[in-house]
């Protein structure tokens, strides 16, 4: 199947009533080929049992050694005529090239962390004789190949490949006036794309390891008697357990590392914790499968957790609860 979809991509160009070339995001389109599927090819792995936010409970599918699920609108895990192509329109398009990890296909130069998305203020292509370079063929193979990779068309519907379903623990400041200034929520994650590289999901447990989420829960409350912790979330319906196979400590590791990160960007960092500093980056956004990467993790934000945000710092006192019970194999 052949579709149009809205793209941004790169020029160099001369601007008007500047001789001084520069770099402009611009809008554009592209024809994209999507492989079909029968319906029939994908069986249910898992039933995400929990409503968040606007979405219904949803199922999860598995083929060929990976989940997929249905996609519409910035979420993936909505049923089929939720993720009908002729609901689709061109803000969901948007959100749909967003949401797969613009990285993997924008040019090379367009670091991960700069792009906040598709929106308004985004150039029209300039006049053709004041373009220098053009990153549009670029821009289209690179998501061409992931569209063929990550993306089947399903009886009309828009089908994802998915990180597995697992349960999230998240820590945050929920201060006001009347309320506990930490509040802790268990619930079932949303799920992720596979392609995706963001690091925004906090403590992750396995599908298969709600008792591992309802103990991460009960210790929190020890470490902050005064927060507010929500009820544990509603298991899975775990339909092919044999699917599931990650560990999440490495991910919650990063995760709460890039977290500390960047609130402590939010001060000023004192010159003899730079270095620790510029080391958390690199681990956690450059080094996911180098050997030990938890433990050096552990080793450098030892060091620095200290400056980052109270729900932060408890965040990761939960982290080294899970990390000393840990089997060796996982840490190392």
């Amino acid at each position: 199947m052949l579709l149009e979809l809205p793209i941004i991509s790169q020029i160099i160009a001369l601007m008007p009533r500047d001789d001084t070339p520069s770099s402009v995001v611009v809008r554009d389109k592209g024809v994209f080929e999507f492989t079909e599927a029968d319906p029939k090819e994908f069986a249910p792995a898992v039933i995400m049992t929990e409503r968040i936010g606007n979405r219904e409970p949803a199922t999860v599918y598995w083929k060929e050694g990976d989940f997929w699920a249905y996609y519409t609108g910035g979420v993936p895990g909505v049923d089929a005529d939720e993720a009908q192509i002729a609901k689709a329109d061109a803000f969901k398009w948007h959100w749909f090239a967003s949401v797969i990890a613009p990285e993997n296909y924008l040019f090379s130069h367009f670091t991960s962390g700069t792009f906040g998305g598709f929106h308004s203020e985004v150039e029209t292509i300039p006049k053709r004789d004041r373009i220098i370079e053009n990153y549009r063929d670029l821009v289209v193979g690179r998501m061409q190949e992931m569209f063929a990779d990550n993306v089947r068309i399903v009886d009309g519907a828009l089908m994802l490949k998915v990180k597995e379903p697992a349960y999230g623990l998240y820590i945050r400041n929920g201060a006001t006036k009347k309320a506990p200034m930490v509040e802790c929520y268990p619930t079932q994650a949303a799920v992720s794309p596979k392609v995706s590289r963001g690091l925004n999901n906090g403590h992750l447990f396995s599908a298969l390891d709600w008792d591992g989420l309802s103990d991460a829960a009960r210790i929190f409350r020890k470490i902050a008697p005064a927060a507010a912790v929500s009820p544990d979330p509603p298991k899975m319906d775990i339909l092919m357990p044999e699917a599931f196979t990650s560990e999440h400590l490495t991910y919650s590791a990063r995760s709460l590392a890039f977290m500390a990160y960047r609130g402590m960007g939010a001060r000023t960092i004192a010159e003899r914790h730079m270095a620790d500093y510029g080391l958390l980056y690199e681990l956690f956004e450059h080094q996911a499968n180098v050997p030990g990467i938890v433990d050096r993790l552990v080793d450098v934000m030892s060091r620095v957790v200290h400056l980052a945000d109270l729900e932060d710092r408890l965040a990761w006192e939960l982290f080294l609860e899970r990390y000393d019970n840990a089997p060796i194999s996982i840490a190392f």
